[in-house]
C-alpha cells in the first residue's frame, strides 16, 4: 500500500540507511505485530516480506527505507508512537520530522553516534513492546471507528424512514387538494345558481312592486269615484263591482310580493353563507384548479346538429392504430374529437357508479361528473334521465351539460335512439350506456359506443 507523498521533503542524499536504521527496524517490528492481531492491523503489502527478519540485514534496510518514505499515512502512524527512549535521535527525527530536522540529521551524519550493544538490546526491546502496545491501540481505534459507522448508519436509517413518512404525507396532502380542488368547483357552481336564482327573484319583486303600486293607484280612482256619487245611480253599483274586484286582485299582488320578498331574503342569506365558503375553498386549491380549469369551455355549449334527419349515412369515429375501443386512451379520444356530442344514459351510469345513494342524489353525483368531463375537454354533453315528473326535472339546466328527462310514459331508452337519429349525419355522436338493445340500434345510425364504467373512470381520473 502506497499513499500520497508528504509535503516534499529537504533532499536526503547525505543520510545514510544506516544512520536511520532504528527508524527503519521499529517501522518492522510494528508492522510484524500488527499482523498477528485480530484483526490485523493495515500496513504497506510491500513491506510484508520483510517482517520474518529479526534483524535487518543492510540491503532490507535501503528496501525498508524507501517503502516508509513512501506511505505517509504509515510513517506518521510510526512517528505518533516513538519516543527517544525507543530510537536514537536520527531516527526518531526522520520519522517524526519536526522542523530543522534534516539538517540535524546531516549535523549527526558527521558525528559520531554509535551506542553500545547493551543500550542497542534495550532499545530493540522498548520498541518490541511499544510496537505491540501501538499495534493494540490500533486495532481498538479500529473497533471504535466501525462502531460509529454502525452508529451512523442506523442513524441513515431512521432519517430513511423519516423521509419516507414525508414523501407520505406529500402524497396524502395531494389527495387532500384534488378534493378540495372538486369541491371548490361544486361550490363555485352552488353559489352561480344561487346568484343566479336570486337575480331572478329579485326580477319577480320588482314587478310585483310595480303591478301593485298600479293596483293601489286604480283602487284610489275607484274609491274616489265612488265617494263623489251616490249608491242609487246604477252606474255607481258597477263600479263598485270592480273596485271590489281591484281590492281583491290587490290583495293577491300584495300576497305574491310578500311571498318572493321573504324568497329573496331566504336566497341572500343563503348567499350570504355560500359565498364566503366558496371562497375559502377556491383559495385554498387555487393553483390545482387553476390548472383543472384550462381548457374548460367557456358557458354551455350548443348541441351541435340539427333536427332534421341525416340525409347520409354517419360513420363512427375511427381510432388511431394501437388504440382499443375498451380502453381509457379511447375513451379520452373520443370526447376530445372536435364538435363530438355525448349522449350519457343517466340512470345506467349512476345506479353503477353510486348503488348506495337514493336516486335523486346519485342524478346528482352523475351529472356532476358529465360536468367535470366538459370542464375537462370541453365536450357537448346530454344527459338524460327517466320521467319527466320527478323532483327537479323542471330545474333550469345546467350550465355545462344538457339535462333533459324524458315525458311521462316515454322511456330515456328512446329518447337516446330519437337524439341520434335527429342529428345531421355530419354530427359525430357517441353514447355512454351499457344497454345492449340501445347500443345496437345507436350503432346501426353510426353512432360510436362506451360502456358506463369506461365513462365512469374518465369522469373519475
Amino acid at each position: 500500500m502506497v499513499d500520497e507523498q508528504d509535503e516534499r521533503a529537504p533532499d536526503q542524499g547525505d543520510i545514510t540507511d544506516h544512520l536511520v536504521s532504528s527508524a527503519m527496524e521499529f517501522a518492522v517490528i510494528v508492522a510484524a505485530a500488527g499482523q498477528r492481531l485480530k484483526p490485523p492491523l493495515a500496513v504497506p503489502s510491500e513491506l510484508k516480506p520483510f517482517l520474518r527478519f529479526q534483524k535487518l540485514p543492510p540491503k532490507a534496510i535501503a528496501d525498508v527505507r524507501r517503502i516508509v518514505e513512501a506511505s505517509s499515512s504509515f510513517r506518521r502512524g510510526l512517528a505518533a508512537a516513538a519516543t527517544m527512549e525507543l530510537l536514537d535521535e536520527p531516527g526518531f527525527l526522520w520519522l517524526t520530522r519536526p522542523d530543522g530536522w534534516c539538517q540535524r540529521l546531516l549535523e549527526l551524519a558527521v558525528t559520531d553516534t554509535s551506542v553500545d550493544i547493551a543500550t542497542a538490546l534495550r532499545r530493540s526491546e522498548k520498541r518490541r513492546e511499544a510496537a505491540e502496545q501501538f499495534a493494540a491501540r490500533s486495532v481498538a481505534e479500529i473497533a471504535a471507528l466501525r462502531a460509529e459507522v454502525e452508529r451512523l448508519a442506523l442513524d441513515v436509517g431512521s432519517r430513511t424512514k423519516a423521509v419516507d413518512e414525508l414523501v407520505a404525507r406529500v402524497a396524502t396532502l395531494d389527495a387532500e387538494l384534488v378534493d378540495a380542488r372538486v369541491e371548490a368547483r361544486h361550490a363555485g357552481d352552488r353559489l352561480a345558481a344561487a346568484t343566479e336564482r336570486a337575480e331572478r327573484a329579485r326580477t319577480e319583486a320588482a314587478d310585483a312592486q310595480r303591478r301593485t303600486v298600479q293596483a293601489e293607484q286604480v283602487r284610489d280612482e275607484v274609491l274616489a269615484q265612488r265617494a263623489g256619487r251616490t249608491a242609487s245611480d246604477g252606474a255607481d253599483e258597477i263600479v263598485l263591482a270592480g273596485a271590489t274586484r281591484v281590492a281583491s286582485d290587490l290583495d293577491e299582488q300584495i300576497v305574491v310580493v310578500r311571498a318572493l320578498q321573504q324568497a329573496l331574503a331566504r336566497i341572500s342569506a343563503q348567499l350570504v353563507l355560500l359565498e364566503p365558503a366558496a371562497r375559502s375553498v377556491t383559495e385554498a386549491a387555487q393553483g390545482a384548479a387553476q390548472r383543472a380549469a384550462q381548457g374548460a369551455p367557456d358557458g354551455s355549449k350548443r348541441r351541435p346538429g340539427s333536427s332534421r334527419s341525416a340525409t347520409a349515412a354517419r360513420r363512427p369515429i375511427a381510432l388511431p392504430g394501437g388504440i382499443y375501443g375498451s380502453s381509457s386512451a379511447a375513451s379520452e379520444y373520443l370526447v376530445r374529437v372536435p364538435g363530438v356530442l355525448v349522449l350519457v344514459d343517466g340512470y345506467n351510469v349512476a345506479k353503477l357508479g353510486w348503488p348506495r345513494l337514493g336516486l335523486e342524489a346519485q342524478r346528482e353525483r352523475c351529472i356532476e361528473a358529465a360536468e367535470d368531463v366538459a370542464r375537462r375537454f370541453g365536450t357537448s354533453i346530454a344527459v338524460v334521465f327517466d320521467g319527466a315528473s320527478v323532483p327537479g326535472a323542471n330545474t333550469p339546466g345546467r350550465r355545462l351539460v344538457r339535462v333533459q328527462f324524458s315525458l311521462e310514459g316515454v322511456e330515456a331508452d328512446d329518447v337516446l335512439r330519437a337524439e341520434v337519429a335527429s342529428l345531421a349525419a355530419a354530427v359525430q355522436v357517441v353514447v355512454v350506456t351499457n344497454d345492449q338493445a340501445i347500443a345496437v340500434d345507436v350503432r346501426s345510425l353510426g353512432a360510436n359506443m362506451m360502456s358506463s364504467e369506461q365513462w365512469l373512470e374518465l369522469a373519475r381520473r
